[in-house]
C-alpha cells in the first residue's frame, strides 16, 4: 500500500477530500458527483437530503473514542441502552463502543465515503440530529 493511500484509509490525510456545498462537510472526491445525483434524484422525490456527518479524521475518531471508554459519552446497547462501562472488562468495554464506533484508524468515515444520511424535511425545525 503506498504511503498516501495507508494515510487516507487510516484518516491521517485529507488529500482525498472536497467539500459538500453549503457545509462545513467534505467528502471522497469520487463521491461528489454521485451524492449530488442522488440529492437531486431525493428533491425530485420529495426528500431534502441532509448529510449530517462524513470524512472524519483519525484524531477524531479516537477522540469519540476515548469519550466513550472513559465514560464521558454515554456507550449504548443494541437497544439504545446506557452500558455500565464501569462494571465490565476492557474487552468488553471495546465491544460495547464498537457496537457503534469504529476504532480509531479503522472507520469508512475516514475514507469520506460513508456518511450519515436523513431527510431534512422530516425532522422539526428545531431538532438537532445526534450522532451516536
Amino acid at each position: 500500500m503506498s504511503q498516501n493511500l495507508s494515510q487516507i484509509v487510516t484518516g491521517r490525510s485529507e488529500s482525498h477530500l472536497v467539500p459538500w456545498p453549503g457545509t462545513t462537510l467534505r467528502v471522497h472526491e469520487k463521491v461528489l458527483a454521485p451524492l449530488t445525483h442522488l440529492a437531486q434524484r431525493a428533491a425530485k422525490a420529495g426528500f431534502e437530503l441532509g448529510v449530517v456527518s462524513a470524512f472524519r479524521g483519525f484524531s477524531d475518531q479516537l477522540r469519540i473514542w476515548n469519550l466513550k471508554a472513559t465514560g464521558k459519552r454515554p456507550v449504548l446497547d443494541s437497544a439504545g441502552k446506557r452500558v455500565d462501562i464501569f462494571s465490565i472488562s476492557s474487552i468488553e468495554l471495546a465491544h460495547s463502543i464498537m457496537r457503534w464506533s469504529a476504532l480509531p484508524g479503522a472507520s469508512r468515515h475516514h475514507w469520506g465515503t460513508d456518511l450519515d444520511l436523513i431527510d431534512l424535511k422530516a425532522l422539526p425545525k428545531d431538532y438537532k440530529v445526534q450522532l451516536i
